[in-house]
């Protein structure tokens, strides 16, 4: 028992794949026993806890879920002029498990002149990823393959995609092991909290609290610096649970005619930016790395 709290983690199935009902509550049971297993790791003291001070809503699609929106919000409102007068360069990309490059389309609208080049990696090509764009560059590739695309990139990103990822902490030794020891370089990963084991269900392999992402920050050096940005509350994890979770049979479009149903949701995600809170939907995990301040 000793070793199995030693270790934290249990292996666990992919949620993702199409799970029979023994397979269904093998997942469930694995996710629950991490999260107590959780609690024997610290919280690495470097971890600072912080919320946006100014929210920004203009490029959110207001039919998706309150995590996706809650995670296209936190794009836009992101200090990014602050942080590129720091590094002193335009933001060059990189995002892991990209998908259709949605985020990288949108960061190029976010940053403007600030935006330099954005290069998309997925272990699953995608129809769109053939319309060329300046200056956008799509990979299909392994995600503990990706050593040599990670030279003179200043800004490394993944959104929705560290919990589908088997090894994170794999991942995650890659990027330590093989980014510039020298350069001012920022990574940013938004993960789903453990809200998410009822809000989503067969989601992934794994979801975080402070104590497992502390799992992640304890594998970088002294020259990091930890943000992490507590996105949403539980009043609109419930909200997500009783609208969507429980009537997910029901037409996605009735219930996107429903104005009541989106005023509210939106109404909970206004309020839950001006709190830090302890059980939010969503992480925004920020590394800075060899940086001497953060504005």
């Amino acid at each position: 028992m000793k070793n199995l709290l030693s270790s934290y983690q249990l292996e666990n199935i992919c949620g993702d794949k199409k799970l029979s009902i023994i397979g269904k509550i093998y997942w469930i049971l694995v996710c629950i026993i991490n999260y107590i297993l959780s609690f024997k790791i610290k919280i690495d003291p470097r971890i600072k806890l912080e919320r946006l001070d100014k929210i920004n809503k203009g490029f959110v699609n207001m039919n998706d879920s309150p995590s996706r929106v809650l995670s296209d919000i936190f794009w836009q409102s992101f200090p990014w002029e602050k942080k590129r007068k720091i590094l002193k360069k335009k933001f060059d990309i990189l995002e892991i498990g990209c998908g259709d490059g949605k985020y990288g389309f949108l960061l190029r609208k976010i940053l403007k002149k600030n935006f330099k080049s954005y290069l998309g990696i997925d272990i699953r090509k995608r129809d769109n990823w053939s319309n060329k764009k300046k200056n956008f560059r799509f990979i299909k590739k392994d995600c503990y393959k990706i050593k040599k695309y990670l030279h003179k990139k200043n800004l490394i990103i993944t959104q929705s995609a560290l919990e589908h990822f088997k090894y994170d902490l794999k991942f995650m030794k890659i990027l330590r092991d093989n980014i510039s020891k020298k350069n001012k370089i920022i990574q940013i990963h938004l993960i789903p909290s453990y809200s998410c084991l009822y809000t989503y269900l067969w989601h992934g392999y794994r979801h975080y609290n402070l104590n497992s992402i502390s799992k992640i920050t304890k594998i970088f050096n002294n020259n990091c610096q930890f943000r992490i940005y507590p996105l949403g509350s539980t009043r609109l994890n419930l909200y997500h649970f009783f609208n969507i979770t429980i009537k997910k049979n029901k037409s996605q479009k009735l219930r996107n005619k429903k104005k009541k149903y989106f005023k509210k949701m939106y109404s909970l995600i206004s309020k839950s930016f001006k709190l830090i809170e302890s059980t939010p939907s969503f992480y925004a995990l920020v590394i800075f790395h060899n940086f001497k301040k953060i504005l």
